[in-house]
């Protein structure tokens, strides 16, 4: 378990309203907007996309196979919109709550 800790710490770099940032850039870059920041905007795609990774390998979520990332990047986007009073809390968190609320592992 201390391995698993070690490896999750990167994650917790950013909170939850430094990642809607993020992903209002990505939604700006999505729409061609002159002043979008790429770097932001691939900040948020490359975070979500590796904690959705790390999510699904560990069977906490349990997205189809079929998903892309964009569709799991709004989920996430439109998650931090919906819940603005939890946008204090650790992106990990954040994502994870995200995804889990849209495909949590069903217990058979």
């Amino acid at each position: 378990m201390l391995a698993l800790t070690g490896f999750l710490q990167p994650c917790f770099a950013y909170k939850g309203d430094e990642l809607k940032k993020f992903a209002l850039e990505d939604k700006k870059l999505a729409a061609s907007a002159p002043a979008a920041d790429s770097y932001y905007a691939g900040v948020y795609g490359g975070y979500v996309n590796g904690v959705s990774n790390l999510l699904q390998a560990l069977k906490i979520t349990c997205a189809p196979d079929d998903v892309t990332i964009g569709q799991v990047k709004d989920v996430v986007f439109n998650y931090m919109n919906a819940h603005p009073e939890l946008l204090h809390l650790e992106g990990i968190s954040i994502v994870t709550r995200a995804i889990n609320e849209v495909w949590p592992c069903r217990i058979k």
